[in-house]
């Protein structure tokens, strides 16, 4: 089952652009601001991308969903589903986005948050799409007053 599994770990490096005030646990926060980055990214589609080179193969309308709520076509369980036992059988599996949340505090402008994740198996291939969001997520800021970040 797990011969073929696949996983790449990405950071995303941003610059401080206004202070960001995280909370102890950033890992909501940040998991949230992502979100709403994904979302927004699916409702600017029509208007931004349309000089995408990529915009043929663009996953926006779903990437949250396949991202965040992982439903049973998960890379780890779609081949298997049919066959899993019917007490075994969900609607929602793990997802195939892991996060490495920072530590939580405040940041000051000019210093830098890593925010390491990880893709699992067929999220790899949403890297392209999820980069959009990444870079949405700092123009809207994150924390509380949501202080702007930039994706470098």
């Amino acid at each position: 089952m797990l011969d073929n599994l696949s996983f790449t770990r990405i950071i995303a490096r941003y610059q401080i652009q206004e202070t960001v005030k995280l909370p102890p646990f950033t890992g909501s926060a940040l998991r949230g601001a992502l979100g709403h980055a994904l979302r927004r990214v699916r409702f600017m589609a029509k208007e931004k991308c349309r000089g995408c080179s990529i915009r043929n193969e663009c996953r926006y309308g779903s990437l949250y969903t396949y991202l965040f709520e992982s439903p049973f076509d998960h890379p780890l369980i779609e081949r298997f589903h049919e066959s899993l036992n019917l007490r075994m059988r969900r609607e929602i599996y793990p997802q195939p986005f892991i996060l490495e949340p920072p530590a939580g505090g405040e940041y000051s402008p000019g210093s830098h948050i890593l925010l390491p994740f990880t893709l699992v198996g067929k999220a790899i291939a949403c890297f392209p799409f999820l980069v959009c969001a990444l870079s949405l997520m700092g123009t809207h800021g994150v924390g509380k007053g949501r202080g702007r970040i930039m994706l470098e």
